[in-house]
């Protein structure tokens, strides 16, 4: 493959990486209601620790995570882009599986 070739090759799977992840919202899925957190501060500044009970909402990111494996897959892991697509696709990937387990102990595996 020429470096021209690679380059629009790695171009469109960046595309395609960017799109997948679009709807992700990391900060915003794991974040407390505003409400929690000031009762958690409120208490914890005078030594009492208690954890709220947050409702985090539920995901499938099947879907995403299968666009990112072909990306995964499509990329040069001998080419410097095609080895950041692939370390990039493995990061979001990782992400969607900590957000489908959020609320439970498991989210510490991610």
């Amino acid at each position: 493959m020429t470096a021209d070739a690679a380059l629009s090759h790695h171009a469109a799977l960046d595309a395609r990486l960017v799109a997948a992840v679009r709807p992700i919202r990391m900060l915003e899925a794991v974040s407390w209601p505003a409400q929690a957190q000031e009762s958690f501060l409120a208490a914890w500044r005078v030594g009492h620790l208690s954890m709220p009970r947050i409702a985090y909402p539920r995901f499938d990111f099947h879907e995403v995570r299968r666009e990112l494996d072909a990306v995964h897959r499509a990329a040069d892991p001998d080419h410097p882009l095609g080895h950041y697509l692939q370390q990039t696709s493995e990061s979001w990937r990782i992400a969607t599986r900590l957000l489908d387990v959020l609320g439970s102990h498991r989210v510490t595996a991610y």
